[in-house]
């Protein structure tokens, strides 16, 4: 986690300084005139992606999540170990579990994973998005938040083949806890901000999910997560 935080860092900086380098976007990308549109709506996510690509020799996997995301193996596995079983695929695409507000008007104190314990169904409908972790090596180029153009196909945890960014939200190997509406005042402010990929308000939000199942399994991290923050 505070590796992860600090590589974060990191990255935003590069990011930062890399805004204006179109010709290289482009080269590295492929996003040429012709999907200039493309280019511009979606530079945040365009300049990020590419400094990541950067690391290809640096890192063996590039997980692509927002930053309220988090990504883990239900089963309590270390990511490493998990994802050794899909070394033969360029990527593999991982569904999420939705959480919403649980109750709280204002974001409390504490820590995410333990404050928020109520999750949407299944079945809720933007669990079917999925976000990748690809071998930066087998890139050819950025498509979207969501997925990469890629030597081959990226595949599920299933190890079945996926052409697309939405699929059916199986959770069982890899998940995503995505922590949509962590409060009410929250949600207000999300709603009231532009979209990242389009830089436009939108007139009408996800729906913050009801608070349909209580799931503990991230909780199985806790005491590791307490000790690597005690020791900052």
């Amino acid at each position: 986690m505070i590796a992860v935080e600090i590589r974060l860092a990191r990255w935003l900086a590069q990011g930062r300084e890399a805004v204006g380098r179109d010709a290289e976007l482009e080269q590295v990308l492929r996003i040429g005139p012709e999907r200039q549109h493309e280019r511009e709506r979606d530079r945040p996510w365009v300049v990020l992606a590419h400094d990541r690509l950067e690391d290809r020799e640096e890192a063996r996997w590039i997980a692509f999540i927002d930053v309220d995301e988090f990504l883990f193996s239900p089963a309590g596995e270390p990511l490493p170990q998990v994802l050794r079983r899909f070394d033969t695929h360029p990527a593999v695409v991982v569904s999420r579990r939705t959480y919403g507000t649980n109750g709280f008007k204002r974001p409390p104190d504490g820590l995410v994973v333990e404050n928020y314990l109520w999750r949407g169904p299944d079945d809720q409908r933007g669990n079917n998005w999925v976000k990748s972790i690809v071998n930066p090596r087998s890139v050819l180029g950025w498509a979207s938040a969501h997925h990469f153009r890629l030597r081959g196909s990226a595949v599920g945890e299933d190890r079945h083949s996926v052409d697309y960014v939405l699929r059916d939200p199986s959770a069982e190997v890899l998940r995503i806890n995505h922590y949509y509406a962590k409060s009410e005042e929250e949600f207000r402010r999300k709603a009231a901000n532009p979209v990242a990929t389009t830089g436009e308000i939108r007139d009408e939000r996800e729906p913050i999910p009801e608070d349909a199942v209580r799931d503990q399994t991230i909780l199985k991290f806790l005491p590791q997560l307490r000790k690597m923050l005690s020791s900052r």
